[in-house]
């Protein structure tokens, strides 16, 4: 288990490096990436479920937006159901850079997954499942506690 958990903790150290060599690529800060990130997996979307899904106050989210979509990372469109409101989506020059970045990485990890049987990766996607309900769990605990040194 100590094996594990050392791994693990170098796990999200790789994947933090990514993020911020991904956002320091683009030009971007880690907020943007994170929101550029959830409008490309859940688009269109509002302002206010973007909110939600990055954990970001209405305010913090609205300051992210207009600075996304100065630098032409998403453009508000409006929602063809209801006139009053406004959703966001990523731009083309969005979508080609991350086509540029992630079009190899998937490429590359599904090489390195088929090595791995369907039970495998089975076993994989049950702890991967647990892991993230564990961190988000854990993130709402530390979120309601507030800062430690305040």
């Amino acid at each position: 288990l100590e094996a594990f958990g050392a791994a693990a903790r170098a796990q999200q150290r790789a994947v933090d490096r990514f993020d911020q060599a991904l956002v320091d690529h683009v030009g971007a800060n880690r907020t943007d990436g994170r929101c550029i990130d959830l409008i490309a997996e859940l688009g269109p979307i509002s302002a206010g479920d973007l909110a939600r899904a990055a954990h970001l106050t209405t305010g913090a989210v609205t300051t992210a937006i207009d600075r996304m979509e100065r630098a032409g990372w998403v453009r508000r469109t409006d929602d063809p159901n209801d006139r009053r409101r406004v959703l966001l989506e990523i731009t083309e020059q969005t979508e080609a850079v991350l086509r540029d970045v992630f079009v190899p990485l998937v490429r590359e990890g599904h090489r390195a997954l088929e090595r791995f049987s369907d039970e495998q990766l089975a076993t994989i996607l049950a702890y991967l499942a647990l892991d993230r309900a564990l961190q988000e769990d854990y993130a709402d605990r530390l979120e309601r506690r507030g800062p430690a040194l305040a």
